[in-house]
């Protein structure tokens, strides 16, 4: 009956279903957000928490899912959709890195080209992909799209090269990031594949878009176009 896409700030999706004469309400999303929005004892959600997280540090990604009826007329908005909802379980997913992109990235470490990563995902599953990759070599600072919101461009400005992961970061804080190293004289390359990706990509001094599934709109706002979607190639490049 309804569908509600991925939105930045909620980190869920959201889709109505009719089954009879009841409408079902079925949200997915980061686990930390579905958590919060369901009706739980405090202490259940501590230890859904600590569940989640513990598979977070083996570099899964986590989706955790939920769902309620929905009594529609007194539901008017999605907000009110994805609240007092019914845990329902996390679903973990493994995307194993390519086999070259752990020599890739010392390769382009020894080429003075410095890597970050800029990423929607879990903060402790980006540090351990980080880790499994050689991107970090310990556990070092992770920012969050919440704190890159609190950084005014100056504090940010301080950190920025010492960063090396960007988490739950959504794509319009590319467009920022880019902008301050740029401004510190850097030459800097972006990669992305996504429609909110574009402005990033076209403010990069190099703008490198994924070709294997990545939107039209990636492309056109590219200087370069990945035909394998592999870093091992821009290394290479």
């Amino acid at each position: 009956l309804d569908e509600y896409v991925f939105d930045d700030v909620s980190k869920l999706i959201t889709t109505v279903w009719r089954k009879g004469s009841k409408k079902h309400v079925f949200v997915r999303g980061a686990p930390e957000a579905i958590i919060d929005r369901c009706d739980l004892p405090k202490k259940e959600k501590e230890e859904l928490t600590s569940r989640f997280e513990e598979f977070a540090r083996e570099g899964l990604r986590i989706i955790a899912f939920a769902t309620k009826i929905a009594h529609h007329k007194s539901i008017k908005t999605r907000k009110q959709l994805e609240q007092s909802l019914t845990f329902l379980g996390f679903v973990g997913i493994y995307d194993p890195p390519r086999d070259e992109i752990k020599e890739s990235i010392a390769k382009a470490k020894r080429a003075g080209i410095h890597v970050c990563m800029v990423t929607g995902d879990n903060p402790l599953t980006a540090m351990s992909i980080a880790k499994e990759i050689g991107l970090i070599e310990k556990d070092e600072d992770v920012i969050t799209g919440d704190e890159l919101d609190k950084l005014t461009d100056e504090q940010l400005s301080e950190v920025i090269l010492k960063t090396r992961i960007f988490a739950r970061t959504p794509p319009s804080q590319k467009l920022r990031i880019t902008t301050l190293l740029q401004n510190k004289g850097l030459v800097v390359g972006v990669t992305g594949d996504g429609v909110n990706d574009a402005l990033a990509l076209k403010k990069a001094d190099v703008g490198i878009a994924m070709g294997e599934g990545g939107t039209d709109v990636a492309r056109e706002a590219s200087d370069i176009v990945l035909a394998d979607n592999n870093f091992a190639t821009l290394t290479l490049a």
